[in-house]
């Protein structure tokens, strides 16, 4: 489960870097490697796109607020939902 959101982590990184810094890109990681990448395809948009995200785990918790514009969270009561709105926060 955790290992699924650190290849998301890594994915959205390199998205990211790729819009910010146009022009062919090397990259080594943990899941994702690739020589002389391009994107063909960018935001029109000034920068990124937003990025929604969710998910109701630590590790969902860690990547979201790492990188989302906006975090979403299931139809929870207001309680519930103002308790896991603060756990992302504080990633």
């Amino acid at each position: 489960h955790d290992e699924r959101y650190a290849r998301t982590d890594e994915y959205l990184q390199i998205l990211r870097g790729a819009w910010d810094e146009p022009g062919p890109r090397d990259y080594d990681g943990q899941y994702y490697k690739f020589e002389g990448f391009s994107p063909a395809v960018f935001p029109h948009q000034d920068r990124h796109l937003d990025l929604f995200f969710g998910g109701s785990s630590p590790a969902a918790y860690r990547v979201g607020a790492k990188h989302a514009d906006t975090y979403m969270l299931w139809g929870e009561p207001l309680k519930e939902t103002t308790s896991k709105t603060a756990e992302v926060a504080e990633e």
